[in-house]
């Protein structure tokens, strides 16, 4: 019974004591977490009170929170390390279809596509779901060819890049 056990840890040095309250749980920040690592207090703040109902005492709170945080922070180096592959492949990529990133070709294909991603309005969509990063750099070559093909035909008549002289035929 729960009298018993509180009888029993009552005998018991505090520290060894399981918490009773989150306002006594007290994290520290693992010293090893990267300077990037999006540390959240909001978070630790939730698990104090996990960490009373588990009946958990100081120190294994803190061990439980200190793994906890490490995994985050490992598993967010490995979705980083993740995004970077994903850019790095995309460029490759591109270069291939499009040729070399200093080349007319390429620079034009480009403008092309983010001039029609623009238009549409789907910058900021983009960025907020991790397709387009905030530097500008694009996680998936179809979304830089599918914006290239939707802006040839956007386009068809402007003179972008093209010494003033039309694109397309004009239809009328």
């Amino acid at each position: 019974p729960k009298e018993e056990w509180d009888r029993f840890h009552s005998r018991l040095p505090e520290a060894m004591r399981p918490l009773t309250s989150a306002e006594k749980v007290e994290y520290r920040r693992p010293d090893n977490l990267p300077e990037n690592f999006a540390y959240s207090d909001e978070l630790a703040n939730a698990s104090k009170a996990w960490a009373v109902e588990a009946g958990a005492r100081p120190r294994i709170a803190q061990a439980y929170h200190d793994r906890f945080v490490g995994y985050m922070a490992e598993q967010a180096a490995a979705q980083q390390a993740a995004l970077s592959r994903s850019v790095e492949a995309t460029h490759d990529e591109l270069v291939r279809d499009w040729g070399p990133t200093d080349s007319d070709g390429f620079r034009q294909k480009l403008e092309v596509a983010n001039r029609a991603m623009k238009k549409l309005g789907l910058v900021d969509a983009y960025k907020q779901k991790g397709v387009l990063l905030p530097d500008g750099a694009l996680t998936d070559p179809q979304i830089a060819r599918a914006f290239h093909a939707i802006g040839e035909a956007m386009f068809r008549e402007d003179t972008i890049d093209a010494d003033g002289a039309p694109r397309g035929q004009n239809p009328f």
